[in-house]
This record gives structure tokens, sequence and C-alpha cells, in this order.
């Protein structure tokens, strides 16, 4: 910014200077006339004031010497006529008195001692002869225009001979003669003044003397025509030195590349000089330059602008629209290297991100899976359901979850077919029926009681009461038909099972024991279907494996976690074989995990301790079943629901609680 105004800088300074360049001006003269009037001292100060501000005005320096020994001689021939005066050598003093007096008529304390000193030399006998003498010296003084020292003879004789007319005539003349030289000399001084400073091409300092020149003669034709002369040449120098600079400082900013700059300097010498060349020169370079800086500035703020967006983005913590907006940037402009950065930076934090995501997706869907699964045991169908379809929703692929909704689907369609509960439209006409029918059969009416059960199988043909009681019918009236009906729905029971159709395949099993304990291999099929096969043992097996793993290389938590996520799997109710397993292999890791925090605990311990939770779930749940058979309901969920907080996915202590649960809400 300073360099822009540089040109405009020296205009405005410019009246500044000049002014300055008077005040010298003003003080040498100053000088001057105090050395006109012989005031030595007076005229060396003000020079030695002006070499102080200027060091480098010879015309001061050279004339304040010439006024210091000036000075120095008069005072030295003054203060040696003091001494003789003061030792009343009055005849001794007068000659440095006058010495002094010659070289300054004025000085009023020479005058005055020598007069008294004229007066008090015993050996000055004709004193009219003398100032007659010194009458005659000071004409010879005048003649050689050396006014000052003819002034002081004068003096000297007047101060001898009070009537010497002839002295009192010239020493009149001589001060004009004295005024009128001066003032020629002072005029010489300014006119040699000019011309030095023209010859030196200082053409305001030469002006200023052509100025004073004509102050003192108006029509001196030489400091005229020289005033006009060097006012044209100041004017052209000016105009030079203006161009000059504007040239430099044009080259300066654009070698710095500050083109802009740069142009505004070669302009203002074209407005200057139309026909300079350098500034043409320049000025078609800095024009293709700017062209293509303004095509690169448009596409760098286009980047910038994707940039910044991204950045907020990214400080948002929004990676996904912060990476597509650094992506952009780097196809505006591939060299951005912050841009580089930071879609790095994006990238590195949107994997761990992903990975998070993909961890919490697998966290939330297993705990899902794992409560859908639960509900599942407890025959909380709906409830079950709606954990499946969750986690269908985070995970579509997820086969578990897929052949689980399957199944809960299945089985709360068959819960709704073989037991008619009591929000069902059907429920009062079923359970009309079903009183009907059974009072009937217990009269031994079958006919009657038939016609019931088989309008109750119009309405829902699963009707595991209806089904029951018509089988129970034929069993009475019709042995032989019997037979081939239990056949039909073993065989039905086989084809669910074989289609992984685990509770309509139970549910034709359990139709055919009730009628006929004895059926072969009725209790083996019964169990099977019971305990299907895990739906993914490889998915079990794997995640056993990996707590061992870890196990073995000491990462105990993490052990434990992948302990935990096959606890929340294990749900067939088959065997739940991993879980026993799982929970004594986490007790392990857990006391592990206490021994390296220097909780000292030996391997015996963690046996011991693992074999009594054992023996302790093993004790609530037999407590539990004991109250249960007593009729103790209360007493016998107290004891399974510690079971379950020891092991919360105990199949047989959820089973019993959802049991006694319906006992209890049964006797309300």
């Amino acid at each position: 910014m300073f360099k822009k105004y540089v040109s405009l800088g020296l205009f405005v300074l410019l009246p500044v200077f000049l002014f300055a360049l008077e005040m010298e001006e003003s003080v040498f003269t100053r000088g001057l006339n105090y050395y006109i009037r012989r005031e030595f001292k007076l005229a060396a100060e003000e020079w030695k004031n002006l070499l102080d501000q200027n060091p480098n005005h010879t015309r001061a320096k050279t004339y304040m010497e010439k006024a210091y020994n000036k000075y120095n001689q008069m005072e030295i021939n003054f203060y040696k006529g003091l001494h003789f005066f003061l030792k009343e050598q009055y005849c001794e003093s007068i000659p440095f008195f006058k010495n002094t007096l010659m070289i300054n008529p004025r000085h009023e304390k020479a005058l005055n001692h020598i007069k008294i000193a004229y007066n008090l030399c015993k050996e000055l006998m004709d004193k009219k002869q003398l100032a007659a003498e010194m009458v005659k010296e000071a004409q010879e003084y005048q003649k050689e225009e050396e006014f000052s020292k003819a002034i002081a003879l004068y003096k000297l004789a007047l101060l001898l001979d009070p009537d010497n007319q002839q002295a009192k005539v010239q020493i009149i003349r001589s001060q004009s003669e004295e005024m009128e030289y001066n003032k020629n000399l002072e005029l010489m001084l300014h006119l040699q003044a000019g011309r030095e400073y023209h010859n030196q091409k200082r053409y305001l300092e030469a002006i200023q003397e052509w100025s004073k020149a004509l102050m003192i003669d108006e029509d001196n034709q030489e400091a005229k025509q020289m005033l006009e002369l060097d006012k044209k040449l100041l004017k052209d120098q000016q105009l030079k030195e203006k161009i000059n600079h504007l040239i430099s400082r044009g080259i300066e900013s654009y070698i710095n590349r500050q083109y802009n700059e740069s142009k505004e300097a070669f302009e203002q010498v074209l407005n200057l000089d139309p026909e300079n060349e350098t500034a043409k020169e320049y000025l078609a370079k800095i024009n293709d330059i700017l062209e293509k800086l303004s095509h690169e500035k448009t596409v760098r703020e286009e980047a910038e602008k994707h940039f910044s967006l991204g950045l907020a983005y990214f400080n948002k913590e929004e990676y996904e629209p912060a990476l597509e907006e650094f992506t952009i940037t780097l196809e505006i402009m591939p060299d951005h290297t912050k841009a580089k950065e930071y879609r790095d930076r994006t990238l590195a934090l949107l994997k761990k991100l992903q990975k998070k995501r993909e961890e919490e997706k697998s966290s939330l869907t297993q705990e899902l899976l794992a409560k859908g699964i639960k509900y599942y045991q407890m025959g909380e169908y709906e409830m079950a359901i709606d954990m499946f379809k969750q986690v269908i929703q985070i995970d579509p692929e997820n086969k578990y979850a897929q052949e689980y909704l399957r199944l809960a689907l299945q089985a709360l369609q068959l819960k709704k077919e073989s037991d008619i509960t009591e929000d069902s439209p059907y429920y009062i006409i079923v359970k009309n029926l079903e009183k009907e029918g059974l009072d009937y059969l217990a009269r031994k009416e079958y006919d009657l009681a038939q016609y019931y059960f088989d309008e109750i199988k119009e309405i829902f043909p699963l009707n595991k009461m209806a089904n029951r009681n018509l089988l129970k019918i034929m069993y009475v009236t019709d042995k032989d038909k019997v037979a081939d009906i239990l056949d039909a729905h073993f065989q039905k029971g086989k084809e669910h099972y074989n289609s992984k159709d685990y509770l309509r395949a139970l549910y034709e099993f359990q139709l055919v024991k009730d009628i006929n304990p004895a059926y072969p291999e009725i209790n083996s099929y019964i169990a099977r279907a019971k305990n299907p096969p895990s739906l993914y043992a490889r998915e079990l097996k794997r995640s056993f494996n990996l707590g061992l793993y870890h196990y073995s290389k000491k990462e105990y938590q993490k052990a434990i976690e992948q302990w935990k996520k096959v606890i929340e799997l294990d749900r067939s109710p088959l065997s739940n074989k991993y879980i026993g397993d799982c929970l004594s292999n986490i007790a392990k890791a857990q006391y592990r995990i206490k021994a390296e925090k220097g909780i000292l605990v030996t391997d015996s311990e963690i046996v011991s301790e693992t074999s009594k939770t054992q023996k302790t779930i093993k004790k609530h749940y037999y407590l539990g079943v004991a109250h249960y058979t007593s009729g103790n309901y209360q007493e016998a969920l107290a004891e399974w629901e510690k079971v379950i907080k020891l092991d919360p996915y105990h199949a047989g202590a959820l089973k019993n609680i959802k049991k006694v649960k319906e006992k209890l809400e049964s006797a309300k």
C-alpha cells in the first residue's frame, strides 16, 4: 500500500520541501546580513544552525569559517589591547584596539577603550597631527573599497580631533559607499549562487537565488532570464523525475507480482508521456497476466467456496457432505493441498465411523434379536415379531431374524387358531359352543357333543380343545378309525418338522400323545419339535471360539464380549449348549481382570466360584419347582427370578416364570 502512494506522497511532501528550502535560505541570508554588518559571531551562529539542519550546505560552511576567523581575530586584538590597558600601558593598547575597530568599526568596547587610551597616552602630544595622518590612511582604504577600515580610521581621527571636518565628511561618504558596496556584494553573491545551482541542475535553489537577486536589483537581466529558464527546466526535471519514479515503482511492483499497482504506475506514466515505450511494453505484459489471473481467481474462488463449505460440514462432523465438497474442490483445483489433507482426514474418519456404525448396528441387531428370541420362548409372539422386524429393518439380509420372524408369525397364527382369546370377536360364540359340547360330552351324548366341537372347527380348524375332544369322542365311538386319524396327524407333524415348522409339528405330535400316550416314537418326536437345531450353529461356534482366542491372548474384556454375544444368540430350546460354558468362561475372565488389578485370585478359586454359581442356580431352580408343586406360586416365582439374575437365559426358568405368572393371573 505504501508503494502504491509513493508518487502521491512526493507531491504532497513537495510544498513541505519547498518550505524547508526557503527556511534554509532565510537563515543563510540573515547570517549574511550579520556578516556584512560585521556582527561575525551572530553570523557564524546562524550558519551553524543551518548546518545542523543541512550539513551539505557548502556556502554556509564556507562563510561560517570566515565569520569565526574574523570574530577570533577581532577578539584576540581586543583582549590584547585590554591587557595593556588594564596595566595602564595605554599607548601599547591603542594599536590592538585600532586593529579591532578595523575589523568591526562598531565594536563599542574597543571604541570606548581606545578613546580613554588616547586621552591617557602621554606620548601622544600632537593629537591633531595624528588625526590628520589617520584621515589620510583612511582615504587610501576608501579608494581600495575597504570601507569598514576607512570608517574605523575616520572614527579614530574624530576621537583625537573632534573638529576634523575632513574626517566628518569622509566618514558619511564611506558609510554610504559601504552600503552600496554591500548591496552590490549581496547581489553578486546571489547571482554567483544562482549560476552554481543552475550548473548543478539544482533548479529550485537556483530559482530562489535569482529571485533574491531581483529583490536587490529588479532590472538585473541575467537574473530575469535565468529565473524563467530555470523555472522551465525545473518543471521538465520534475516531470522527468516523476516519470522515472513511476517507472521504477511499476517495475518493482511487477517484479513483486503486484500487478494492479504496477499497472496503475505505468498508466500514470502514459498520462504524462503518451509515447513512453517502457510503459507501453510493461502494460501489455501486465494485461496478459491479469487476464490469466482473473480466470485463475475465478477458479480459485469457486474451489475455496466448496472447500469452506466442506470445512463447515467437517467441523460439524457431517463427514459425508464434507467429503463430497472436498472432492469437488479437488476436481476444480487439483493442487489444493488443504483440500487433499481434509479429504484424506475425512476418509479416515468415515472409515472409523463406518466401522463404529457397523459395530453399533451389529450390537443393536444382536440385542434386538436376543430380545425377540426371549419373547418367542416366552410365547410373547407379537413382541417377538416386533423385535425381529426391527432387526430386518436395520439389516434386511439377517437370515436369523428372517427365520425367527417366520416362526413367530406361524406361532402367533397357530396360537390364535388353537387357543381362542378374549379379544377375539368369536370368543363368546366359541365359549358357548365349547360349554355345550363339554356338557353333552359329560352326559356321554357324543353325537351332540361332536356337533358343537365340529362347529368350533368350522371357525378355527386348529382349535386344540375342539380337536382333542373330537378325537376322544372318536376313540370311544370308533377306535379303529382313530388309529388312522392319529397316523395322519403324526405324518402331518413330521411334514411340519421337516419344513422347520416346529410349532405346528409339536401341535400335531402333542395331539397324538393326548389321545394315545403310547403311540410309537411320539415322545421322541415331541422332544425333537421342542428342541429343534440351532438356527445358526456356525455363528455360535465362531463367536465362542473367538472368545477363547481373546482369552488366550489375555484380552479378557474382548473375550467376555464374545461370550455374551453367544449367550444372546444361543436361544434354541434344544439345549443352549454354549450358555453354560460361556457363563463359566465369563466368570474366569472376570476373575482374571481382577487379578490384573492386583486382586489375587487362584485358578482353584476361579473354578470354585464358577462351580458355586452353577450350584446356586440349580438350588434356586429346584426350590422354585418345589414351591410350584406345593401350590406356592409367589415363592416359586421369586426363586426362578433369582435364577434369571444369575443366568438371564436359563430356558427352564424362563418357561416356568411364564407358567407361574399365568397361574397367578388366573387366580385373581
